[in-house]
C-alpha cells in the first residue's frame, strides 16, 4: 500500500473512533438526564408542574394514550433525537401525578 492510502484509513479509524465516543457519552448523558427527572417527580406533583420540569430540562412531555380503566393516564417522558430510547413513564390522573418510574 502507498503512503497516502495508509495515512488515509489510519485518519478514518481515528475519526470513527471518536465518533463512537460521542455517541456513547451522549447516550450516557440523556440516560442520567432522564433519570434525575423521574427522581424528582413525586407522588401528589400536579401535572402541569411535571411538565414545566421536563420543558426547563429539554425533554417531551407526551400523554398518547388513553386512560385506562381505572382513569389513569401514562405519560412518556424522553429526550430528543437518539436519546429518546430512554424514558421516565409518569402515571397520572390528568391533575396529579400518582407514580414515577423508568422504562
Amino acid at each position: 500500500m502507498n503512503r497516502v492510502l495508509k495515512k488515509t484509513l489510519v485518519y478514518l479509524g481515528i475519526a470513527a473512533v471518536l465518533i463512537t465516543a460521542c455517541f456513547i457519552f451522549y447516550m450516557v448523558d440523556a440516560r442520567k438526564e432522564i433519570q434525575e427527572y423521574c427522581s424528582q417527580i413525586t407522588e401528589g406533583m400536579s401535572v402541569e408542574d411535571a411538565k414545566k420540569m421536563a420543558g426547563k430540562q429539554y425533554l417531551q412531555f407526551a400523554s398518547p394514550a388513553p386512560a385506562n380503566a381505572d382513569g389513569v393516564f401514562t405519560a412518556h417522558v424522553r429526550g430528543f433525537g437518539y436519546s429518546a430510547i430512554y424514558h421516565c413513564e409518569v402515571d397520572h390522573d390528568g391533575r396529579s401525578v400518582i407514580k414515577a418510574r423508568m422504562r
